[in-house]
């Protein structure tokens, strides 16, 4: 009788510890899931700075327009040095197409800074995609020509 208490006892906690590390493993991929939705906003600040990386010069509005929306996206992003960094070189762009100077370096170097804190983000674990089905549908709606929206 001793002996099947003990055999009792072992499988329910074998169960139990299991259902432990199962529920455990639950907890960790919504975390993932959770996380991932915190750093949509970064995603889309990159590819509105992208889109305005390709308009020509005679579309200056519609950049700064661009360029403030991302700042805005930036805002709904979990707080951080490179979210600040990069805002920080989003205004330093509006400023020089402001005063008409080139852009094409700050450019690069603020894709670059995403393309990094991407990357950074996905060192911490959490599973980012950078160009998802919604992100690409966003990048083609905003390059279309609809003066209203911009």
């Amino acid at each position: 009788m001793k002996g099947i208490l003990k055999i009792s006892v072992v499988l329910s906690l074998i169960l139990f510890g299991g259902l432990l590390v199962e529920a455990s493993s639950l907890n960790s991929n919504s975390k993932n899931v959770q996380q991932q939705k915190h750093f949509k906003p970064v995603l889309e600040a990159e590819d509105l700075v992208q889109v305005a990386a390709k308009l020509d010069k005679s579309k200056q509005q519609r950049a700064l327009s661009l360029l403030a929306k991302a700042k805005v996206a930036l805002q709904k992003s979990p707080a951080s040095a490179e979210t600040k960094e990069l805002k920080m070189k989003i205004g330093a762009i509006e400023k020089a197409i402001k005063s008409s100077k080139g852009t094409d370096k700050l450019y690069s170097d603020v894709i670059g800074k995403f393309d990094a804190y991407i990357n950074k983000i996905k060192q911490w674990g959490y599973e980012i995609r950078a160009h998802d089905e919604e992100l690409m549908d966003v990048k083609k709606f905003k390059t279309e020509e609809k003066s209203d929206v911009f």
